[in-house]
């Protein structure tokens, strides 16, 4: 990738998918098809006339010869996803395995995690309804990569002891969010196509560092990659 950029980490490509790390970007050049995932709390921008703004938690599919200018970018390259469920099995993804009592079947595959840095983030900016004077926090971001066959729920829940947020990397997907832990009590859905982000963790509230997340589920439609970056409160 030719860019002219500060701080910029080429993480990992051991897991099947190739992924970077931009803490400072200046005019960076995408030389391939990429899904970048501004994580962090600064809106970045892409060139253009008027400049394209990419918002803090989200995400867009930037063509090759695209130059973006922005911190904390988390760089994806479509040339490396791998698409089959043989594929991440080799790679050495574990198989995560599905509870019927959280109305979770089907096949769902999951990569080791992978360290992304440590960031400030405004949890005035993240947090829903906004609560006003929480402040900025420092944050250690990780990544999982996860595969998901067609027709795959991968479980109702509501705990996480960290902030989420979701970005598809390869077909199509829907966040759920329900009611319950009962699938016919669903109220809200996200559909996500390769480069989208759920650019809001929806956290409802945070206290000592616990975050309560409405009853919510990945469904997959189609043969899914997507990436999970979870935050966690240092």
């Amino acid at each position: 990738m030719s860019r002219t950029v500060n701080d910029q980490l080429e993480i990992s490509a051991d897991h099947g998918i190739k992924l970077s790390f931009a803490a400072r970007a200046q005019e960076l050049l995408m030389n391939h098809q990429m899904i970048v995932v501004n994580i962090g709390e600064e809106t970045a921008y892409a060139e253009g006339s008027p400049p394209s703004a990419l918002r803090p938690f989200s995400s867009r599919h930037y063509q090759r010869g695209s130059r973006l200018t922005g911190n904390n970018l988390l760089l994806v390259d479509l040339d490396v996803i791998p698409k089959k469920m043989s594929c991440v099995k080799q790679l050495g993804w574990k198989e995560f395995k599905l509870d019927p009592a959280t109305n979770g079947y089907g096949e769902l595959w999951k990569s080791p995690r992978i360290k992304i840095g440590t960031i400030p983030i405004d949890l005035d900016i993240i947090t829903m309804p906004q609560k006003g004077n929480l402040g900025s926090r420092l944050f250690t971001v990780y990544a999982n990569f996860w595969f998901a066959s067609a027709g795959s729920h991968c479980g109702i829940h509501d705990k996480h002891d960290f902030l989420e947020i979701h970005t598809q990397l390869y077909g199509v997907g829907i966040m759920q969010k329900f009611r319950s832990q009962k699938y016919n009590s669903i109220i809200e859905q996200d559909i996500l196509a390769p480069g989208t982000t759920t650019s809001e963790p929806f956290c409802s509230e945070i206290a000592e560092g616990e975050f309560s997340y409405p009853f919510h589920q990945y469904f997959a439609e189609t043969d899914c990659v997507w990436m999970a970056l979870e935050y966690f409160l240092i």
